[in-house]
């Protein structure tokens, strides 16, 4: 992993806890990373939404697994995180959930050569929100002042 230079993940599950740490991982013991490529795994929603055991329905399952990621990415283990070399990330099929947000925070914060990080079709079909999105990502601190966002 030493050498790894260009890390391409697919149908990453940015509300799966235990794979964003693997993401992490990943990308800290890969301290020559170059370029990051994630495609997003899209949801299927379901006509009805069935609670399970605990009386929660899927959609509020979802919420309080994506609030652990968001909680886990706070954390100083990733917090200290440093990427040296990362350059360009791209990142396919994006909806804006708080825990893909707090995740390009952290890779914005930790990556002093970032150039661009580049949002691709996203899953966001509204102006409003796709403008609510843009906000948020540009009001995020780089380390980079160099680190442009691409939202196409």
């Amino acid at each position: 992993m030493k050498n790894l230079k260009h890390l391409f993940l697919y149908t990453v599950e940015f509300y799966d806890m235990v794979q964003i740490q693997h993401v992490f991982l990943l990308m800290r013991s890969s301290p020559k990373l170059r370029s990051l490529y994630i495609k997003v795994k899209r949801e299927k929603r379901q006509k009805r939404e069935v609670e399970d055991a605990d009386g929660m329905d899927l959609a509020q399952r979802r919420e309080v697994m994506v609030a652990s990621v968001v909680h886990c990415l706070q954390s100083p283990n990733f917090m200290d995180m440093v990427l040296d070399h990362l350059k360009t990330v791209k990142i396919l099929g994006m909806v804006g959930s708080r825990a893909e947000l707090e995740f390009i925070k952290l890779l914005l914060a930790s990556s002093p050569s970032l150039r661009r990080i580049e949002i691709l079709n996203t899953a966001v079909n509204d102006p409003k929100e796709e403008s609510r999105i843009s906000r948020v990502l540009m009001q995020f601190p780089r380390a980079s002042t160099a680190a442009q966002i691409i939202w196409t």
